[in-house]
């Protein structure tokens, strides 16, 4: 019943799985740079650089700047279309359009725009390198996945095998050829090999949520997920390449120190910007105003005429006289008349000549140096990192290649073992504890054997990650 119910539970597992999709290593590292949060934040430093980019660019057209201004006026004050004093309340108006061009300012424009451009260029790399991380992340996981898979497999294939020795064995005590005895080590072999499975199984789920995590997909989602096997025969088909070689190639592709250096060029732009505020800027300078007030006035083109009295004294008696006198008249001037008549320009070069601003453009040029200098360290830095990291990769390679060599004669001398121990069991030589013990080596042996060849396959990866090979 054993045996039923287990390929009843293997065909149902068969039959859900065969109408899942099946994610592949690239899908799966597709999705994952597209749910990733940590690359969504590179993405949008990217896209802030971008827009650095622009206004460095934008910043060598001219500035246009209007003004207006309304106010109101009560007591002595001068009024703005006449500028005589008046002393009454009043209104005006100011209307100004200015601008401005820059046509020389120490080259700052010109490199402003250039390390904008690095910083752009470093900020793409950061993206490159974030995918990168995730990308063998997601392998790495991938492959648990794949191994933790194959060893349930294995501990499937052992449970068939004990059930079936334990068959026999119950058909010999049928027959009274060996005493019942003979099948207990046996049936607790099969519990251990029942508790084995859900172990694995286990696995199994525990390696999808990583992998899902790392993904960033349907984490919370009880979604079923099968991933695509791989050809290991293929894949650990691997070149034989020295550290130093690995290093050369890493230093010409790897994303992270292409941007280290990317940084240390866009530094050296900045001191160039900074020595740019030592020396003499020259710009254009346009302006148009207008003015309001509503104490303005206007001539009519009508004359009016008008008497100035003078009071005198002759002999002791006052007169006064008065003298007629013909003047243009005059009124009310209107808003907008006012507006149009009193336009003014005014245009010219401006040159700012710096002499002395409290040292501070000398300090930011030394502030620039000191941060050239860091970049120059962080890049020192990087390839120190890459280089130790490589050469342990390397060495772990190599030392991968070994143990799987070592672990596939330990599965070839542990199955020549139970064969041997098969005859002897059968022979009566040897008991079923015995027997078990064999098994038991020959299952840690193929698991040993997987885990190698799994190991050696994210070991060769790693080494294609420093390369930029792509996974």
């Amino acid at each position: 019943m054993k045996k039923i119910s287990y390929l009843a539970a293997f065909f149902c597992m068969t039959t859900t799985l065969a109408a899942q999709e099946v994610w592949d290593l690239q899908k799966c590292i597709q999705i994952g740079w597209k749910n990733s949060l940590a690359i969504q934040q590179t993405e949008l430093n990217l896209f802030q650089s971008d827009l650095s980019v622009k206004q460095a660019k934008y910043s060598i057209y001219p500035t246009l700047n209007a003004s207006v201004q309304e106010g109101f006026n009560a007591g002595r004050s001068i009024d703005l279309t006449s500028y005589q004093f008046v002393n009454q309340f009043m209104h005006s108006t100011a209307l100004s359009l200015g601008g401005n061009m820059i046509l020389y300012n120490g080259g700052q424009i010109k490199n402003s725009i250039a390390q904008s451009k690095l910083n752009q260029q470093a900020s793409a790399q950061d993206v490159e390198q974030a995918k990168n991380n995730l990308g063998l992340s997601i392998a790495q996981a991938y492959l648990t996945v794949l191994l933790a898979e194959e060893n349930l497999l294995v501990l499937q294939e052992q449970l068939k095998a004990t059930q079936a020795q334990l068959d026999r064995i119950n058909k010999l005590i049928a027959a009274g050829s060996l005493p019942e005895n003979n099948k207990y080590d046996l049936e607790a072999q099969i519990a251990r090999d029942e508790q084995n499975i859900v172990n694995a199984e286990n696995n199994i789920a525990i390696a999808y949520l990583s992998l899902k995590t790392l993904m960033n997909y349907n984490v919370n989602s009880n979604e079923p997920m099968r991933v695509a096997k791989i050809d290991l025969e293929a894949e650990l088909d691997y070149e034989n390449i020295s550290s130093q070689q690995v290093y050369k190639e890493a230093l010409e592709r790897q994303a992270n120190y292409k941007a280290a250096q990317l940084r240390q060029q866009a530094a050296v732009a900045s001191v160039m910007i900074a020595r740019g505020a030592l020396k003499p800027s020259v710009s254009l300078y346009l302006n148009v105003a207008t003015n309001y007030s509503s104490t303005g006035q206007r001539f009519t083109g009508d004359t009016i005429t008008v008497f100035q009295n003078f009071n005198g004294n002759i002999n002791g008696a006052p007169f006064q006289l008065s003298i007629p006198q013909t003047v243009p008249s005059r009124e009310q001037s209107p808003y907008f008349y006012q507006l149009g008549t009193n336009i003014r320009q005014s245009f010219g070069v401006n040159v700012n000549i710096p002499i002395f601003n409290g040292y501070q453009s000398r300090i930011r040029i030394q502030q620039a140096e000191l941060t050239v200098k860091s970049a120059q360290l962080s890049i020192n830095q990087i390839q120190n990192q890459l280089q130790n990291d490589i050469n342990q990769a390397v060495m772990n390679l190599q030392a991968a290649q070994k143990r799987l060599a070592a672990a596939e004669r330990t599965l070839k001398t542990t199955q020549n073992a139970l064969q041997n121990s098969n005859k002897r069991y059968e022979l009566g030589l040897i008991n079923s504890f015995e027997l078990v013990s064999v098994q038991n080596s020959l299952v840690a042996a193929q698991s040993n054997v997987l885990q190698a060849r799994y190991d050696l396959l994210f070991r060769n990866k790693i080494v294609d990650f420093y390369r930029g090979i792509a996974l």
